[in-house]
């Protein structure tokens, strides 16, 4: 990173300044190239060169009198030199019209008599000047002319024209350019470090903290790549603290659990021996004991659930499964449970699906939700009564959809169904006081979500939850 600071404001002041100095100065030099040049250009290009000419020609002319009418290669190679080819061309004729010698071929006259009629005269046709220079003998009589023509087009001019067109647009392509050139500098400067920070931000939000961004310039974007960094380093500390205290609440939490279950499973057994053993009087006081008992075992259960609840930092432990058997094999073993306690169970299963697709699950997570869902119906739902559970599967998804014949939800407490530690001291899902502490169905959320899934819950003839997990 460069040391000398400068700010973005400088910086694009800088290359504001420096597109118009760089666009003046290339103007200027241009402007001056072309001056030189047309400087050099030679005095032929200009208009009145060539007619500037005809006086010398018309001397020489007038010199040679009546020899120009004898063809001799000398005299026709003076009057080449006299006569500016470059632009001039002529022709030699008596005053009948006759051609003796010429420098390119010229049309011939229409009327011999307009050799007599033309001398002296010039004729423009289309930026072209013809006109005749009498010959005359000793005696000043005309026996002949020169007939000349020359162009009186003007190609410095026209270089000209052009040139001050240009200088006049060439301050804005100049500047069109520098822009391009010193703004896509600036804009890569100011760019490649936000595009950084775009991505570490997207790196944030996927909870990604292992990378490290570098200060590259010494101006406001490189001091907000340092405080970015900055406040990854504190979150990083952050996250490693709150770590370290669940770690140590979670080992403390199961040694809390751990306690409890030995006794609670000594309690339930010498529950159970003493139901067997006292009078049907005295029945009462175990079937209590008992009921506290799996009161109490269940709220452990949902501890442990809520303790283990898969999050990003206890990733899932997914295997393959084929789900039509693996449900339906669930299913069956609760059917059986779920009989003897004096319950209609009912299984449907609809396969819409071409062919069999694997489903990728944490089997032990997803009979934790089958287990809170299905525990529910079962606390619910008065003896008798029925829980039914259809199975839908498609090629993209597995439906599971769990409803039993208790006295549903209140409409006021759906939308809250899910939240943790959520209960209603009214609702009518209470069964003799015995209330759920609002861990069950959050536990469910939890884990159908963490495999990318949806559940709600609604009343359908009693409560109905519904859940769904990708293919």
């Amino acid at each position: 990173m460069n040391d000398k600071r400068e700010p973005l404001k400088k910086q694009i002041r800088n290359t504001i300044l420096k597109t118009i100095l760089y666009s003046f100065l290339s103007t200027v030099g241009v402007v001056i190239v072309f001056i030189l040049v047309i400087k050099s250009i030679d005095n032929k290009y200009y208009a009145n060169y060539y007619e500037a000419q005809v006086p010398t020609v018309e001397s020489f002319v007038h010199k040679m009198g009546g020899r120009l009418l004898t063809y001799d290669s000398t005299i026709k190679e003076k009057l080449d030199n006299v006569i500016p080819l470059s632009g001039m061309n002529y022709q030699v004729m008596d005053t009948e019209g006759n051609v003796y010698y010429q420098y390119k071929y010229m049309h011939p006259m229409e009327d011999s008599s307009s050799v007599v009629n033309s001398i002296n005269t010039a004729k423009l046709d289309e930026e072209r000047v013809t006109e005749y220079i009498p010959i005359t003998n000793e005696d000043n009589v005309l026996i002949g002319a020169v007939r000349i023509q020359y162009q009186i087009q003007s190609i410095a001019e026209n270089i000209m024209r052009y040139v001050f067109l240009l200088v006049f647009i060439l301050p804005f392509i100049f500047i069109v350019l520098f822009t391009y050139l010193f703004g896509g500098r600036l804009w890569s400067r100011i760019y490649t470090p936000i595009n950084e920070l775009l991505q570490a931000t997207n790196q944030v939000r996927e909870e990604n903290l292992s990378f490290t961004l570098t200060p590259k310039q010494n101006d406001e974007i490189g001091d907000l790549t340092v405080a970015f960094e900055t406040m990854k380093i504190a979150l990083q500390k952050s996250l490693k603290k709150q770590w370290k205290l669940e770690q140590d609440r979670q080992e403390f939490v199961d040694a809390i659990i751990h306690d409890v279950k030995t006794p609670l499973t000594i309690m339930s057994a010498n529950a159970e021996i003493l139901s067997k053993k006292i009078d049907e009087s005295n029945m009462k006081y175990t079937k209590a004991i008992r009921k506290q008992v799996a009161r109490v075992t269940m709220l452990v259960k949902e501890l442990v659930g809520a303790e283990d609840m898969p999050q990003e930092l206890m990733p899932l432990k997914t295997t393959f499964i084929e789900p039509k058997h693996y449900f339906l094999q669930e299913f069956q073993e609760y059917q059986r449970f779920i009989e003897i306690k004096g319950f209609l169970f009912c299984i449907e299963c609809i396969d819409h699906r071409e062919s069999s697709e694997l489903v990728a699950i944490d089997t032990q997570r997803i009979r934790q939700v089958l287990d809170n869902i299905i525990s529910n119906g079962v606390r619910y739902t008065p003896k008798g009564g029925e829980i039914s559970v259809l199975l839908e599967l498609y090629s993209y998804e597995v439906s599971i959809t769990i409803h039993d014949s208790g006295p549903g939800f209140e409409f006021k407490d759906i939308p809250h169904i899910f939240d943790k530690y959520y209960q209603n001291e009214d609702s009518k899902r209470s069964n003799n006081g015995d209330q759920d502490k609002g861990l069950g169905l959050f536990i469910v959320k939890k884990i159908v979500e963490a495999h990318g899934g949806t559940v709600e819950a609604c009343n359908k003839k009693g409560a109905c939850i519904a859940f769904s997990l990708p293919s």
